[in-house]
């Protein structure tokens, strides 16, 4: 069986293993085939792929399309998996203190902005319009509709990471020293350190 990837060593690699996992197959049983997201919706039309590892809008698209039906999402069969992180350089921090603590600050506001977007797994909330009208504005994604079809991915609002998440971390860190990207398995407790929200007021419950 051929399955559509991100690229080799990405975090895809693990969400993979997981996924693999629950149909009691192992990485070996299964061929992966690295293309960009977009083309992940032309590979199943072409039936070069027999299934794909893909992120949103593709997902929403290959289905619409009728190419795909969506088995499992991320959060069924890897729950608190963290993909991204926002990290400063040493020289930012060091040298514009102010700045940095002013950025984040900003950042985590647009997190609840973004999460008071979002109401049984869309965005369809009560701030859905304006979240979805800056996305169109600032991203190459300039139909709306496609915002409101998609299943939008969650964000911690507090910018901090959780133990479940970090644990998440460690395992793409094993991923990628299994394919030979890295040397080393870093310590996420190590190398991520929880930022204040100070100032930023109570975190919305809104979902």
């Amino acid at each position: 069986m051929k399955v559509a990837g991100s690229a080799t060593g990405s975090a895809s690699t693990s969400t993979m293993n997981e996924a693999l996992k629950k149909a009691g197959l192992k990485p070996s049983d299964v061929e992966r085939v690295f293309l960009s997201f977009p083309q992940h919706i032309i590979a199943l039309e072409n039936k070069a792929v027999d299934a794909a590892l893909t992120t949103e809008p593709s997902a929403t698209e290959a289905v619409r399309r009728g190419v795909a039906v969506r088995i499992m999402g991320n959060d069924e069969f890897y729950p608190n998996h963290q993909l991204a992180v926002v990290l400063y350089s040493a020289e930012f921090t060091g040298e514009q203190p102010g700045a940095a603590k002013a950025f984040m600050r900003a950042y985590i506001h647009a997190l609840r902005d973004y999460n008071d977007a979002l109401a049984n797994g869309k965005l369809a909330g009560p701030a859905a319009d304006e979240v979805i009208s800056i996305l169109t504005e600032y991203t190459p994604i300039k139909d709306a509709s496609v915002y409101r079809a998609i299943v939008p991915q969650g964000i911690i609002p507090t910018a901090s990471s959780t133990p479940p998440a970090l644990k998440t971390i460690s395992n793409t860190s094993r991923g990628r020293s299994r394919t030979g990207k890295r040397n080393c398995r870093p310590n996420p407790r190590r190398v991520l350190r929880r930022c204040s929200s100070q100032g930023t007021g109570p975190v919305s419950t809104k979902k």
